[in-house]
């Protein structure tokens, strides 16, 4: 045979062997892009939007003068700012985990912080009504010392809630709580004061309706 003819032989049988390599060899999938990564929203994002909310009324949260700043807000923005803060709790879905349980807790403090100035506010209203009552006319209210001290120790509580708050979010996110100031807010010097006030308050309401004959 010729050369020729030989060589071509072996090079159209090469060819035949590969090609049957490519078609009964299944190929790898060459990997495609992928769906992108769902990024989720941070702590300090959620802090930022909190922030927010507040300072829409003029408060800066969790700052020093935090308390004494909700204290001037009238009814109808303290309302406000409670549903803000409802709003904000169920729409906490695109933060990770953490964050989203750190930012509810949060938001439920602050709400507690409204909670407490409403009922500060009651209570200061019954304190004016009872302030402007003549002497001789305490025997025909005590229903309403009642009231002013019923109110008066519900805040107390309140108070009290808040500070157990604080130091149970304190000790599951310390950092979170540096970060956002919560670490800085103390509210035991001012329930110990309201405590002290509370006990006069209910010990003068039990004395005038001894001398008004147990009404």
């Amino acid at each position: 045979m010729d050369s020729r003819y030989k060589n071509l032989g072996i090079i159209v049988a090469i060819i035949i062997a590969v090609a049957a390599v490519y078609l009964f060899v299944p190929l790898e999938p060459v990997p495609g892009p992928g769906p992108a990564p769902i990024l989720e929203d941070d702590f300090e994002s959620g802090l930022d939007v909190l922030k927010d909310i507040f300072n829409s009324k003029g408060v800066e949260l969790f700052s020093p003068g935090f308390v004494a700043d909700l204290t001037s807000l009238n009814t109808a923005q303290l309302s406000s700012l409670n549903s803000n803060l409802l709003d904000f709790k169920s729409n906490l879905n695109s933060y990770d985990s953490e964050s989203k349980a750190a930012l509810d807790e949060m938001a439920d403090i602050s709400i507690q912080f409204v909670d407490f100035i409403e009922r500060t506010q009651e209570f200061d209203v019954k304190l004016d009504a009872v302030s402007a009552l003549s002497i001789n006319d305490y025997c025909d209210y005590t229903v309403l010392f009642e009231s002013r001290d019923l109110i008066g120790r519900e805040r107390i509580d309140l108070l009290e809630n808040i500070d157990s708050s604080i130091s149970s979010f304190n000790l599951k996110y310390p950092v979170q709580s540096q970060i956002s100031g919560l670490d800085k807010i103390i509210v035991i010097n001012l329930g110990v004061e309201l405590a002290e006030n509370q006990f006069e308050m209910e010990k003068s309401t039990v004395e005038l309706k001894d001398s008004c004959g147990g009404i």
